[in-house]
């Protein structure tokens, strides 16, 4: 009678275990939330290449229509997660990419992430040979706050631009307007040999696209910066240092670009060099564009009174820029370094818009409106900085000084005319804007 009890207590205690686990497999079913747009789910998966071997830090992008929502990197394992309120039935398009493989696109609908759970890559057959570069000497590293992408000798030495180094480096995102993101949408700030670089979006892409990549000594991507930089990069740094020349001389680059869109012309010009001799280092660039371009909009509006209102708008751009940088930077001793560098950047971007409009029903209304929108941005920033290393890790003192003057006028003309005189208008808007900012970091 006992040992029938006794069997009696182990089934029942086996069948509530299994009700209760398979309960808890239904709560945390992708199909239980119905597709919930405020619950998030992740999506997991690895990134491999032919062979089944893992592949680390791979930069991994997802896209929502075209637009994106959310990127990461894979961990040393090749293990991803992306962690989105993803939509049951929603087309979503995951893109991969790493040094020395092909970039991998797929589209997938979720919940279907069948395709997803292992990416393979594809090397690219022209970097077999740096098999041995890479043993020597990793190509990225991971340390405690950042990532490094050690540039010299790797295969991206060579045939490079600075903004193709950091198109190329995992977790990095660099837009079609030359805006530099990590994590997908998180803005950073540029560091050139621990100097911040005070341009435009635009203005920095230019510059970068000056240094050349066997300039470059290593690229750190610091996405949560430590207390030790200033506030203006806690979104993130990326942080380029730069190779010092080993030969006294001077190297120089001049670039030049022309495309016409349709009546209208758009060209860049510039230039930068590098002069060293004994221990002074010299370097400078400077860079000029102009862009002209033509728009057209139509806007059509049927009221329920049948009044029906239309208007064609014809925008003409005319923009320019300029910027300008020199440094300078001088070795005191085998440790220590001292350094300067002064930038300038102006853009003049002119707007005019004619617009035609008409207004048909019981009120029947024609005129034209003008509008001229004239922005002249300038900014010039000095930097100096101080550096001392006092051990073979690296650690040291650095005492960096900024002065940035930034200035801005807008002005906005708009001018109106209609068969109804009393509807004429005219007015005018001006509003300047100058800043000075002195700063002081240790």
């Amino acid at each position: 009678m006992k040992s029938i009890i006794v069997l009696l207590l182990l089934l029942f205690g086996h069948v509530t275990l299994h009700s209760q686990n398979r309960s808890k497999d239904i709560k945390t079913s992708p199909q239980a939330t119905g597709g919930d747009p405020d619950l998030k789910a992740t999506l997991r998966g690895r990134t491999v290449d032919l062979h089944g071997k893992n592949i680390p830090f791979v930069s991994l992008t997802l896209f929502k229509d075209d637009i994106l929502v959310i990127s990461s990197m894979s961990d040393e394992a090749g293990v991803y997660q992306l962690i989105y309120p993803f939509e049951v039935s929603q087309k979503y398009r995951l893109t991969a990419s790493s040094l020395g493989y092909k970039p991998l696109s797929l589209v997938f609908t979720y919940a279907d992430t069948v395709l997803t759970s292992r990416l393979t890559l594809t090397e690219e057959l022209n970097v077999l040979k740096t098999v041995a570069v890479r043993s020597r000497r990793p190509l990225v590293e991971r340390r405690v706050d950042r990532y490094v992408v050690n540039v010299e000798g790797s295969l991206l030495e060579s045939g490079n631009n600075g903004l193709e180094v950091l198109q190329k480096s995992p977790g990095v995102w660099v837009a079609s307007d030359g805006s530099i993101k990590i994590k997908g949408n998180q803005s950073v700030a540029v560091m050139i040999n621990d100097v911040v670089q005070r341009m435009s979006d635009s203005d920095l892409a230019e510059y970068l696209r000056t240094l050349k990549s066997e300039d470059i000594s290593r690229v750190e991507i610091i996405s949560s910066p430590p207390s030790e930089f200033e506030a203006a990069g806690s979104g993130g740094i990326i942080h380029i240092v730069l190779k010092k020349s080993r030969k006294d001389g001077m190297v120089g680059t001049l670039f030049g670009q022309y495309r016409q869109q349709e009546e209208r012309p758009a060209y860049g010009v510039g230039g930068a060099f590098n002069y060293k001799i004994k221990n002074l280092y010299l370097s400078g660039s400077i860079s000029a564009g102009k862009d002209e371009s033509d728009y057209m909009a139509t806007n059509e509006i049927q009221y329920p009174d049948k009044d029906e209102y239309s208007s064609i708008t014809r925008r003409y751009n005319n923009n320019g820029r300029l910027m300008y940088r020199a440094g300078a930077s001088y070795d005191l001793g085998p440790r220590q370094s001292l350094g300067a560098q002064f930038i300038y950047n102006s853009s003049r971007l002119d707007q005019y818009f004619n617009t035609d409009i008409a207004l048909t029903g019981a009120e029947p209304l024609t005129g034209i409106a003008k509008s001229e929108w004239f922005r002249h941005p300038a900014q010039n920033s000095l930097t100096v900085n101080y550096s001392l290393i006092m051990d073979s890790i690296g650690s040291g003192l650095k005492i960096i000084a900024d002065y940035l003057n930034s200035s801005k006028t807008e002005l906005n003309n708009f001018l109106s005319s209609y068969s109804l005189t009393q509807e004429n208008s005219n007015y005018r808007n001006n509003t300047p804007n100058i800043t000075d900012l002195y700063s002081i970091q240790q």
